[in-house]
């Protein structure tokens, strides 16, 4: 898995990410999730968030997959 994931607040309700491409649809490119713990087992397909999310830093973003039970 592309270890330079990239996790974005969405609306301070849900994270985006980009998981680069992987063989699995639902861990591979832009996916969405509830901001909360177990959130990653609510993830769907999304597109880009562009301008509409704020990049996490990669600490923040760390502890954001840690929490939401993303599993790497």
């Amino acid at each position: 898995m592309n270890t330079d994931i990239l996790v974005y607040d969405l609306d301070g309700r849900n994270y985006v990410a980009n998981f680069g491409e992987g063989a699995d649809v639902l861990t591979s490119g832009w996916l969405k999730w509830p901001a909360e713990a177990d959130g990653w087992r609510k993830r769907s397909k999304t597109t880009d968030p562009g301008n509409d999310a704020w990049e996490l830093p990669p600490k923040n973003a760390a502890l954001a997959l840690r929490l939401s039970g993303v599993e790497r």
